[in-house]
């Protein structure tokens, strides 16, 4: 069935809502030869919010060229400069027989053909009298990488040589990209960080109650307030939750309508948290029952007794764990949180009720 709920892609135009704020921080940015840096989890809107910005720089007729790089199933450096390879020549005529045993795979690369490869969007940009524009996706996964740490530092000191260029970088395991740009400091203020802001809750109740009244369905204000407060800073959730509700609408959106919505998207992602939980320890689940608690200080005396968590030692450990697993993480405050919103909302009705 149609629904006017966009989520299985990204969206632009009338279906983009909220952050144009973050446009223009990135599109000026990019205009400004500016380095872009973005991370959160899955599905939160980081390359709707790209292809926004740079259809804007479109509209603008700012001339650019654009290099998608997607590194989600590149575990080797090898692949990772192919890829690179491959893309640049989609976007340019550029003679790149010099890499074509790397490019077959018949060769490994040498330090100098490393060399040209990295240095290749300053060659193009001179070339074509045009600003590159380098977009990284899923830059996480270098971390997967034998001897990234190498690669991270030999990134970082060319991309700093680099006048013509601008490189967007995203990532979406949120502590792996704290590890690189924050701990470990790569890349060190190379790069904007743009923080992706909650949807506005008046656009998102607006587009709801407007994308339902043009199909002659009605919400009112109470339950698209519910919507929002329920997923509104997850956009994948959100409108696939309104994509549900709308489908299961015959005239008005009632509450028990929004509730059956609601248990079919969580019936949905049950298999993956059932997944999550059962790969968890004792102490793992312990301490996550902690986080859901809003308990922040998980090393205090009177949390590790009341939780079972045996030592701040322990604490420690586990902490760790469940960060690697990408299950919770720490705001600035260095406060807990569970990074997805619909996990957290099924451990309380199936888990931790």
């Amino acid at each position: 069935m149609e629904t006017p709920f966009i989520y299985n892609r990204y969206v632009t135009g009338k279906y983009f809502v909220s952050r144009q704020k973050e446009i223009k921080y990135v599109s000026e940015g990019l205009k400004n030869k500016k380095n872009i840096l973005i991370y959160d989890s899955p599905k939160t809107g980081k390359e709707s919010l790209i292809k926004n910005s740079l259809k804007k720089l479109d509209n603008e007729r700012f001339e650019y060229k654009l290099v998608e790089i997607n590194l989600l199933t590149i575990r080797d450096k090898d692949t990772f400069y192919r890829t690179i390879l491959e893309a640049y020549s989609k976007i340019t005529n550029i003679d790149l027989s010099y890499f074509k045993d790397v490019m077959e795979g018949i060769s490994h690369l040498s330090y100098e053909q490393i060399d040209e490869i990295i240095d290749l969007p300053e060659k193009i940009s001179f070339d074509n009298n045009c600003q590159i524009i380098l977009y990284f996706k899923e830059f996480q996964n270098i971390l997967l990488f034998e001897d990234y740490e190498t690669i991270l530092s030999y990134l970082e000191k060319k991309w700093k040589e680099h006048i013509s260029v601008s490189y967007i970088v995203t990532g979406s395991r949120i502590n792996a990209m704290q590890y690189i740009f924050e701990e470990r400091k790569f890349f060190y203020k190379l790069f904007t960080k743009i923080n992706l802001s909650p949807l506005e809750e008046s656009e998102v109740s607006n587009f709801i109650k407007k994308t339902f009244l043009r199909r002659g369905k009605v919400v009112d204000k109470d339950l698209a307030h519910l919507i929002y407060i329920t997923l509104g800073d997850y956009p994948w959730y959100l409108w696939h939750l309104c994509s549900i509700s709308y489908n299961l609408t015959i005239g008005y959106l009632t509450r028990n309508v929004l509730d059956e919505a609601l248990d079919s998207l969580l019936a949905l992602h049950e298999p993956r948290f059932i997944d999550m939980v059962n790969e968890l320890t004792t102490f793992q689940i312990s301490l996550l029952k902690a986080v859901y608690d809003n308990e922040s200080q998980l090393t205090s005396s009177c949390n590790i007794d009341k939780y079972h968590l045996n030592s701040s030692a322990n604490v420690y450990r586990v902490k760790e764990a469940l960060r690697k697993k990408e299950i919770i993480s720490f705001d600035r405050e260095d406060r807990p949180y569970i990074i997805d919103p619909l996990f957290k909302l099924w451990l309380s009705k199936y888990f931790f009720k």
